[in-house]
């Protein structure tokens, strides 16, 4: 008896096995169906049914095939916004596939969506995941990809250089249009861009004895114009007539003594290169303060130099705190402190022009820039690099 109960077991305990995986099996067969029905609804043009049943696996099944078909079809109707959400679903879920998509959102699109630390936190969390079970694209066929097509260019003398950062082909054409600047080069300055319209921010001493300008961003060179400054705050607005897709996002949080800062620019060409540099340094005293005829000055300890004015002053998340306007010189600190009996010592007392105040005087010119609401992911300083030298300018004087 107790024999034949074991025997019945085994083949009870074989046959719910066996319905499981033909279970799981068939499970999975629904899966794709489901999926390439989808795909086919898609191709006919029965889109939104197509878009119902895709959302469905993605969100009921978790099927990150079906998130990445998601991202193709919102990319191809021109809505970035929920083709990178899809894409980011499926990276999270480690479909190789959908790493791509997004190294091209976080790596090489506009400041909108540039964010190389968020690349690579999704890539990292997946590293550790080996023999993935994960399936393999089978929408291949999904979409029609466009051919690019060579275009021929009219005038041969005009050479367009391949850009590293992939500044699309467009953006270098309208920076190649625009007028060269005419005069003798008289000295630069640093700067950056605040929108994607071609308004950059520099230092209003950077500019205010040059005849013309020049910008030069993302190794494109173009003549800008002056639009508005502000002397007292030491702030000058400028124009290009073509595209800055990498831009700054404003931070108007308080500042805080201690707050980690970093200053980008271009100093001392002669003695550091022809790259943007960058140095890291804290918030020293956060009151605003008011020397000479500028105010709005704010000390921090990162190191400075001739060149980097004008430059921006972002925090660890990569976001603008201030703008670089110069220091105390040793001579003025001995005239005004040490001769009158206080002791400096070895103090440094470098300025930032306070981000929160020009925002504000942006905002009585109506021109609205993109602020941050929340705080992103603190990043690596070497990430802080790779974000500042996207939207970092040099700001070129010309003079008659």
């Amino acid at each position: 008896m107790y024999k034949i109960s074991k025997r019945l077991l085994f083949l009870l305990l074989f046959a719910i096995g066996l319905f499981f995986y033909q279970f799981s099996y068939s499970y999975a067969n629904s899966i794709e169906e489901k999926r390439n029905s989808a795909i086919n609804l898609y191709k006919n043009g029965k889109i939104n049914k197509a878009l119902t049943i895709l959302k469905t696996l993605s969100i009921k099944q978790n099927d990150p095939t079906s998130m990445f078909a998601l991202g193709k079809i919102y990319l191809s109707s021109k809505n970035t916004s929920k083709a990178l959400y899809w894409f980011n679903e499926a990276g999270k879920n480690c479909y190789e596939t959908a790493f791509k998509a997004l190294s091209l959102f976080y790596n090489t699109q506009g400041s909108e969506y540039f964010n190389p630390y968020k690349y690579n936190l999704i890539v990292k969390n997946c590293s550790n995941i080996n023999n993935s079970t994960i399936e393999k694209p089978l929408i291949e066929n999904i979409l029609i990809e466009e051919k690019i097509k060579k275009k021929i260019i009219k005038n041969p003398r005009k050479i367009y250089v391949e850009n590293k950062n992939l500044i699309n082909e467009e953006t270098s054409r309208l920076w190649g249009e625009i007028a060269q600047v005419n005069g003798k080069y008289a000295g630069h300055g640093s700067g950056f861009a605040i929108l994607k319209n071609g308004y950059f921010l520099t230092n209003h001493h950077v500019i205010e004895n040059c005849n013309n300008l020049g910008v030069r961003y993302n190794k494109m060179y173009g003549k800008a114009s002056l639009i508005n400054f502000n002397e007292n705050l030491d702030i000058a607005l400028l124009k290009v007539d073509a595209p800055s897709p990498y831009y700054v996002k404003f931070n108007s949080e308080e500042y805080i003594a201690g707050e980690e800062i970093f200053v980008a620019g271009f100093p001392l060409m002669k003695l550091t290169g022809t790259k943007m540099s960058i140095n890291k340094g804290i918030i020293t005293t956060p009151e605003e303060k008011k020397i000479g005829q500028t105010y709005g000055l704010i000390f921090i300890s990162a190191p400075v130099a001739s060149g980097n004015s004008g430059g921006p002053v972002i925090n660890k998340y990569g976001e603008l705190r201030g703008i670089v306007t110069g220091g105390m010189s040793k001579k003025f600190i001995k005239k005004e402190y040490e001769e009158k009996g206080s002791f400096v010592g070895n103090s440094t007392f470098n300025l930032m022009i306070s981000g929160n105040l020009v925002k504000l005087w942006l905002d009585d010119i109506n021109i609205k820039t993109h602020t941050v609401i929340m705080n992103a992911s603190n990043k690596e300083p070497e990430v802080i690099g790779k974000i500042a030298v996207k939207y970092t300018a040099m700001i070129e004087c010309y003079k008659k």
